[in-house]
């Protein structure tokens, strides 16, 4: 009988350790970066139809400080941060005398949420926090192909 006790005991605190699996592993659940790569390096990169800027920042003579949107776009190499529960994005890299790549960015269920499977509470703490999902790439490589002589506009 106090074997039979332990042994409940010993499983409800691993239900308990294990419960929001996701949440304690991630450590940010609302946003995720992903890594953009191309060759030749040097795209820019566009979200969804908006070209993203280089950002400067600032420190303030209070001790602060803040950012400052440049003309720069951001470009390849880069990692940029998206949130997760905005998805899908469309993802474009474009660079002069290359064609254009699109990429479709989806939001899918994290790994980790499965080890939540048997553990309801656990489901529901990584539900509620958002740690559930995540974006699908995470990590992106693309060979862009060069404009033949017909597709370049003059």
């Amino acid at each position: 009988m106090i074997n039979r006790m332990k042994k409940l005991i010993c499983l409800l605190i691993v239900a308990v350790v294990m419960s929001g699996c996701a949440t304690f592993v991630k450590n940010n659940w609302y946003e995720q970066s992903v890594k953009i790569t191309s060759e030749p390096k040097g795209a820019n990169i566009i979200i969804n139809g908006e070209p993203r800027y280089i950002y400067k920042y600032i420190n303030l003579p209070n001790g602060g400080a803040t950012a400052e949107k440049t003309e720069q776009l951001v470009s390849t190499p880069s990692e940029v941060s998206l949130e997760i529960n905005n998805a899908p994005y469309v993802l474009r890299l474009e660079k002069d005398g290359f064609e254009p790549v699109d990429i479709k960015i989806t939001q899918e269920m994290s790994g980790w949420s499965v080890l939540n499977l048997i553990n309801v509470i656990g489901w529901d703490i990584d539900h509620s926090t958002g740690a559930i999902d995540t974006l699908k790439p995470g990590s992106i490589h693309v060979v862009l192909k060069k404009k033949t002589s017909g597709d370049i506009i003059k």
